[in-house]
């Protein structure tokens, strides 16, 4: 019997997220990281779903205490034979995951893929107070 799975692509953003004065700088990029790990984890996000930069944005932009987000660009995490890992930026900031089509024969069926964020997603992420 054939597998269709594949293991799960991991997606990374880099850019920088402005944070209102008032608020403490450590608290809102802790809330922004566990807004982005909850919408976009395993549990939340289904086999052929893409992700889109405007879903990213939506969701930093829900937490409380954020008052911009400029140059956010989306990517996939890539690791090298050493073990190394960076970030591959897409151009146009859209992840569009495989999925099967429908009508396509079995032994021909591409696996669907897996679009999530881990911890390193968040590491190319800058967080700065807004200064007036």
């Amino acid at each position: 019997m054939k597998s269709f799975s594949k293991a799960p692509i991991f997606v990374g953003l880099s850019g920088t997220i402005l944070v209102s004065p008032d608020r403490l700088l450590e608290r809102v990029q802790t809330d922004v990281k566990v807004a982005l790990a909850a919408a976009f984890s395993f549990a939340a996000r289904e086999l052929g779903q893409s992700i889109y930069l405007s879903e990213i944005l939506e969701v930093i932009h829900r937490v409380p205490g954020v008052v911009g987000a400029g140059g956010v660009a989306l990517g996939k995490v890539e690791a090298n034979d050493q073990g190394e890992i960076s970030l591959e930026l897409l151009p146009d900031g859209n992840l569009i995951a495989a999925r099967p089509v429908n009508g396509v024969a079995l032994d021909q069926a591409q696996a669907a893929e897996l679009l999530i964020m881990d911890e390193f997603s968040f590491s190319q992420l800058e967080f700065l107070i807004q200064t007036p």
